[in-house]
């Protein structure tokens, strides 16, 4: 109770403001979402729904990278899925600590493996909604650029990324030589084996989950593009949203992205999400403010929809790591597991 009644406020409060910054109503927001739920093209949502679900096995590919000898693609993508869902409905995204448990309980992991591959996918997810924010504005910027003149703003941003990627390594490596993994103090050890895994991923293997970063947040961003389409209709915010080109959904949809790294407590992402989105929308893409919230709050529905239905069949396949021969036990499993 103590955690549902800050979320609650929070909720209310991030409610609250974006409605007064849409100048509507509850009752207006209402009649604009039924109508564009009514309006919504079918192929669309199975579009946005197949792209979506292939996100989740990018991500799998992922984990398998940056934690070399994991098998079963299927399975990590369920592992995925229930690591998103477990994020969106529990508070101050501590679904996040679920991420390293999984890894460790169904694929024999230490924890301080599943944590170091945890941070290095956020900070892939940072560059990479930084990246096709760059790649969305330079396409779609104000005043149409030439291709001559978004090649290079392009190629920097995404050499920005490579070159963090190929720091990462080293850095890890000098901060894994001053810590001993063996040195008392559970956090200090356990630190130590983080960052020496890190230390053993080679450039190759990161710059790889860079690429496949990449193209798995791309394959997120037109999924809320294939939802924003499937809203097109031929009332005023049906035009306008169904106007809107890819380009200028990966500039507008980023709000929404850089909303949900916030530790923002709020009950299934009510509030955060239509913020985000809603800023990206209006400030950065330019839309306007009823076809922004109306679409924050379908979009928001049929995101809740997906990922109930992934996450749900994740949790159905779930299963336990084979037990380790005697003396085998991971350093980071806690007494008794």
């Amino acid at each position: 109770m103590k955690r549902v009644l800050p979320a609650l406020l929070a909720t209310a409060v991030l409610g609250a403001l974006v409605l007064a910054f849409l100048d509507l109503d509850l009752a207006e927001m209402g009649h604009g979402v039924a109508d564009r739920l009514r309006a919504l093209a079918p192929v669309d949502v199975a579009l946005a729904f197949a792209v979506y679900l292939a996100s989740y096995f990018g991500r799998a590919v992922r984990f398998a990278v940056l934690l070399p000898g994991l098998r079963g693609i299927v399975h990590l993508a369920s592992i995925a899925g229930r690591h998103n869902f477990l994020n969106l409905v529990l508070p101050f995204r501590t679904g996040e600590l679920a991420l390293p448990w999984m890894l460790h309980k169904e694929c024999g992991r230490p924890l301080s493996q599943g944590s170091a591959a945890l941070l290095v996918c956020r900070v892939l997810d940072l560059g990479c909604v930084a990246a096709w924010l760059a790649i969305g504005i330079a396409w779609y910027g104000v005043g149409g650029p030439t291709a001559e003149e978004v090649t290079p703003r392009v190629l920097g941003v995404l050499a920005a990324l490579a070159a963090g990627l190929l720091l990462m390594g080293p850095v890890a490596k000098r901060v894994a030589a001053r810590l001993d993994p063996d040195a008392p103090g559970r956090v200090r050890g356990f630190l130590a084996r983080a960052t020496g895994h890190l230390a053993t991923l080679s450039i190759g293997r990161l710059l790889l989950a860079g690429l496949v970063s990449l193209a798995t947040w791309l394959l997120t961003y037109s999924t809320y593009w294939f939802m924003v389409r499937g809203m097109a209709g031929p009332d005023p915010v049906g035009l306008e949203l169904g106007d809107v080109p890819f380009a200028r959904g990966l500039v507008g949809t980023t709000g929404l992205h850089l909303s949900t790294v916030l530790p923002v407590n709020t009950l299934g992402g009510v509030g955060s999400w239509e913020a985000g989105w809603v800023a990206g929308y209006t400030l950065l893409a330019g839309i306007g403010k009823e076809a922004a919230g109306v679409s924050a709050v379908v979009t928001h529905l049929l995101n809740f929809v997906f990922i109930t239905v992934i996450g749900g069949a994740g949790f159905l396949l779930r299963r336990s790591a084979p037990r380790p021969a005697a003396g085998e036990a991971s350093p980071d499993a806690p007494s008794g597991s």
